[in-house]
């Protein structure tokens, strides 16, 4: 969209975008397409467990393929396409539910969309899986501070982290 765009822009005699712009949407649109093509990859690797249940590299394929996902996820975002963003994150959780960096990208996510209490809610699945996540309880604490005003729930979650790094 951005090429035709440009060409457009650029036979009017009026080019809004510079070659610099135009070379980056490309390198963009090269960096997704590599995405999908990992992802398409670990999808067909995924599938031959059914033949060979006995691979060991099955667990580590799955974390390459919600990585994969989570890569895409970030240059997405990058971006600024959130829906977009979005599905690729509920793909990664989807396929390996733990997996942290997915929540921070929806807390990114959601911040970004100033959804305040959907972000808070994914720093809150991160404590649960890692009760002593600094980055996440920090997330919190901003949150709390800077957005919504609310200095008690924030001292709130600097007691929880303190509680939780002393046991």
């Amino acid at each position: 969209m951005l090429q035709r765009e440009f060409v457009f822009q650029l036979f009017k005699g009026k080019p809004k975008f510079t070659t610099e712009d135009y070379i980056k949407q490309n390198e963009n649109s090269y960096q997704i397409s590599q995405f999908s093509k990992n992802i398409d990859f670990y999808k067909n690797r995924a599938g031959l467990r059914k033949k060979y249940p006995f691979y060991d590299w099955y667990n580590e394929l799955i974390m390459n393929y919600a990585t994969s996902h989570n890569n895409k996820c970030l240059l997405l975002y990058d971006l600024n396409f959130l829906k977009e963003a979005k599905e690729e994150c509920k793909t990664a959780i989807n396929t390996v539910p733990d997996f942290v960096p997915a929540y921070f990208n929806f807390g990114s996510i959601y911040l970004k969309e100033k959804e305040y209490e959907k972000a808070i809610e994914a720093y809150e699945r991160i404590i649960q899986i890692e009760p002593t996540n600094l980055k996440a309880f920090n997330h919190i604490i901003v949150i709390y501070t800077n957005n919504l005003k609310n200095e008690e729930k924030a001292s709130e979650y600097l007691e929880k982290y303190k509680k939780n790094r002393e046991n």
